[in-house]
């Protein structure tokens, strides 16, 4: 999703992502043709104080000027399906746009909407468009943090295309992989296959409920039983909506308090899958250093990197 789209000209990409109550940064760059790591931070902020944050950041690692993607907060915007519109393709986005006007809970004037094509199902065309829709404000709000910063606006991402990037550089990605992520309140599942995101799913546990989870002992807890039954669902719909053979890797991040004991349950309950842990050094060694809460921005920092080397 391309939002917002500069001129490049600085090595390496920033990758940013806002949310309400932190800044996640991650600065990546190429040698002969390959990532490599040069720094990852996770700050825990204030909205208010994000731009402050940054540009100290920007400052720290004198990167002004450097080539930049967003990634948009998880719960900011909505990732829907629409039928696409009969209009030519430059005119898309607009008729989209009023298509979703009684699908979100304020004025659709106030909404910035950008479309991208869901893959070909099997032996049919796809018949639906991925719309993603996010108020103006919140759009406004990432783009002015991060131009102020110093740095050099290249797009606005969200969540499920940017863990897009990094799971199609995983070997396992060709044949399919699914990932599952959590931050503190939410979650998210996204299953791709051949660098294609075919399906996300939100969640509504995060990871504080699943320390809680894990604290009360509970080896039944309604969360572990909320989180097998997405799964399930996610993993049914890619093999019979998409006509795909099943999925069999599930990847998890990140690891935490409370981890562990949701992960003996999903075991114990789709033990058909291969879950495990996901380690962010599978995607290129130095990768490991990133700290929990940095793989959206790490994400981001994929997405243009060989373009801006």
């Amino acid at each position: 999703m391309r939002m917002f789209a500069k001129s490049r000209a600085t090595k390496g990409v920033v990758g940013v992502e806002l949310r309400d109550d932190a800044l996640a940064f991650a600065h990546v760059t190429t040698r002969r043709g390959e990532p490599q790591t040069s720094r990852f931070e996770y700050c825990p902020t204030s909205a208010d104080a994000a731009a402050s944050v940054l540009s100290d950041l920007v400052q720290r690692y004198k990167l002004k000027g450097a080539a930049c993607v967003g990634v948009i907060p998880q719960g900011a915007y909505q990732l829907l399906q629409v039928e696409p519109p009969n209009v030519p393709e430059a005119e898309q986005r607009q008729a989209v746009k009023w298509r979703l006007r009684d699908r979100i809970d304020y004025p659709v004037t106030d909404a910035v909407v950008d479309v991208f094509a869901p893959p070909e199902r099997a032996n049919r065309p796809a018949t639906n468009l991925n719309a993603v829709v996010c108020p103006a404000e919140v759009v406004a709000r990432c783009a002015q943090t991060i131009s102020v910063a110093g740095l050099r606006l290249q797009a606005l991402d969200i969540a499920e295309l940017v863990q897009r990037n990094v799971l199609a550089a995983l070997p396992e990605a060709e044949a399919g992989v699914a990932l599952l992520t959590f931050q503190a309140h939410r979650g998210l599942i996204t299953l791709i296959k051949d660098a294609e995101l075919y399906l996300a799913r939100d969640l509504d546990s995060g990871l504080e409920g699943i320390r809680d989870a894990g604290l009360a002992g509970e080896p039944d807890a309604p969360l572990y039983e909320s989180v097998v039954l997405e799964l399930q669902r996610s993993l049914d719909y890619f093999e019979s909506g998409f006509g795909m053979a099943a999925i069999k890797r599930v990847l998890v991040y990140p690891s935490a308090e409370g981890v562990d004991q949701l992960l003996v349950h999903v075991r114990a309950m789709l033990p058909g899958l291969d879950i495990e842990m996901f380690d962010p050094a599978a995607v290129f060694a130095g990768a490991n250093l990133i700290p929990q809460g940095c793989l959206n921005a790490f994400g981001a920092a994929l997405r243009d990197l060989e373009a801006a080397a």
